[in-house]
Parts: C-alpha cells; structure tokens; sequence
C-alpha cells in the first residue's frame, strides 16, 4: 500500500491522506481504520483513533486487535470504564 510508504518515511500527513482515499472507496476496510487510528494516536489525536477504531469495531465486533487497541486508548484517556470493557471483550 502507498501509505506504507509513506509513513516508513515519516510523511503521516500523506499517509493520512492516502488512507482518506482508500476508506472512502472503501468504508468497510477495517485494516486501514487501524492503520489511520495508529497515525492518529502517535499524533496524540486520541478522539480521532477512537473514532476510527470504533467504527472498525462496528464492522467486525470480534476483531480482538481493535478491542485490545481500543482498550489501549481508552486506558490513554483515563476512561477506565470503556478500557475494561474492550480489554475483556478482547479475550
């Protein structure tokens, strides 16, 4: 993908935008809502990695990478409630 590229260089902002493109051909692409989530959370945009891995989750509510992710982030925040119940709804 492109945007592998991209951010092996460090360009996110490119990356970022090469993901908008693939998710907006394709709003089911769970790989690249994790991918983008990733950018976001090593920005510090915590909101917008929940967001996108939320949106993962609604796709495929079993895929225990975006719920341990998600657990990770949530844990971020300090909302400890959310953190626990993606954390055990991973295992």
């Amino acid at each position: 993908m492109a945007s592998d590229g991209l951010l092996k260089k460090g360009d996110m902002s490119g990356a970022l935008e090469k993901l908008e493109k693939v998710i907006t051909a394709n709003p089911m692409d769970t790989e690249t809502l994790k991918k983008m989530a990733e950018i976001f959370d090593s920005k510090n945009l915590i909101s917008h990695a929940i967001q996108n891995l939320e949106e993962a989750k609604a796709i495929n509510p079993k895929d225990t990478s975006v719920l341990k992710k998600l657990g990770e982030i949530y844990l971020k925040k300090e909302d400890y409630l959310n953190a626990k119940s993606n954390y055990e709804s991973a295992l």
